[in-house]
């Protein structure tokens, strides 16, 4: 189980025929407890390989994927879907898994794969139209998602002494080196950006707040509950909402000061990130599915469950999960959506947790569901993506 690296629980076979050639799988989770269904989706794809972290990105009249590969086969890739029929327009190969958030700016998708290689791809087609490329490393793996300024022009990737901004249109190195040495372990965090600044965190090590322009480091907290992040952490009016170990922790944007912490009776060591509402703030969990507290008190304000997971990933927490670890979403009509760790996409209603219906599907989701003029797309760790009306 991944820890930090959020992967999820695995069991590789390894078998040696009688000539000593070997043969290697992986298994994820618990499969003879999943059912595979359609769940009445408007249509339904596989890709090449499965989908851990990589949202899905609906943009036009496309809806982008990429894969994970942990056997070296050649399943990682991009690919491009057509948002009405699911059809596969175009796929590309990467170098390896793109286990992280993707960025979709001037008609161009761009991915970068766990080595930390960077490219951009032309939608229409697919071709490259430019490619950063990163040193190799021994036991460093870029998992944190990519991070796109409001106006589109630059993107972001990377942390610590391996952060990088890129001119979005180029691929230029516009500065490099946010300023502080890490992360040296794997997170799948995407950079909180917002207000001219980018916020980035290590694993044992802290926060970090660096300007957007230059790559200055502004301020750091390397120590209490900040030492242990691991969800995406959202700036907004001046205010950074994070979740960290076992707590929810609201932080000054301009000095990095701890305004109001809630401490938890649950991990939240999740990939997702907070979403505020006009009255809860609401966000994963590893053992207690969805959660809201109360905006202005910072109670409990109620629990949204969910089935037991499939394939638990943290290695912080002892079965059994019911865990929520992408980022809720809210619809037009009050109602909350979000993909779980036990196989389904889960609606509640906002105003008080109440659990609306489900679309089971049988596979474990990693990644957040995106939502797009009506349609909502799902992409599980099977490698299925789905399409339903909302």
């Amino acid at each position: 189980m991944g820890g930090i690296a959020h992967h999820p629980a695995t069991l590789r076979t390894i078998r040696a025929d009688e000539n000593g050639r070997l043969d290697s799988v992986i298994r994820y989770g618990t499969p003879e407890k999943a059912k595979h269904s359609s769940a009445g989706a408007q249509w339904e794809a596989k890709l090449p390989g499965k989908v851990l972290f990589c949202a899905p990105v609906a943009e036009d009249g496309r809806v982008f994927c990429g894969t994970s590969d942990d056997e070296g086969c050649g399943n990682a890739a991009v690919v491009a879907l057509n948002a009405k029929s699911g059809s596969v327009i175009w796929s590309r190969p990467m170098k390896n898994s793109v286990n992280n958030k993707m960025v979709f700016a001037f008609g161009m998708i761009i991915a970068q794969d766990v080595e930390g290689n960077v490219r951009a791809m032309r939608a229409e087609d697919g071709k490259t139209v430019w490619e950063y490329r990163r040193e190799a490393h021994p036991w460093i793996l870029r998992l944190n998602g990519l991070a796109l300024d409001a106006g589109g022009g630059v993107v972001f990737s990377g942390a610590g002494k391996d952060a990088v901004a890129l001119d979005t249109k180029s691929g230029r190195v516009i500065w490099k080196d946010a300023g502080w040495d890490g992360p040296r372990e794997a997170c799948v965090d995407t950079p909180g950006i917002g207000e001219g600044r980018i916020v980035t965190s290590g694993n044992w090590q802290g926060m970090y707040c660096n300007d957007m322009k230059s790559g200055k480091l502004l301020w750091s907290v390397i120590d209490g509950t900040r030492r242990f992040p691991c969800a995406t952490t959202l700036v907004a009016g001046g205010r950074i909402h994070a979740l960290a170990a076992k707590s929810y922790l609201e932080i000054d944007l301009e000095s990095g000061r701890t305004l109001r912490e809630k401490k938890l009776s649950c991990s939240v060591q999740v990939a997702g990130r907070v979403l505020p509402t006009e009255r809860h703030l609401i966000f994963g969990t590893v053992k207690q599915g969805l959660v809201a507290l109360d905006r202005k008190t910072l109670e409990m304000a109620w629990k949204g469950a969910v089935g037991p997971a499939l394939a638990p990933f943290s290695a912080y927490s002892k079965r059994p999960q019911r865990c929520v670890g992408t980022t809720p979403i809210l619809l037009p009509d009050g109602t909350l959506c979000a993909a779980a760790n036990d196989g389904a996409v889960h609606f509640w209603r906002e105003s008080d947790g109440k659990h609306l219906k489900e679309l089971r599907t049988g596979a474990p989701y990693f990644a957040d569901v995106t939502v797009v003029d009506g349609k909502l797309f799902a992409a599980d760790a099977a490698g299925c993506v789905r399409a339903f009306d909302v």
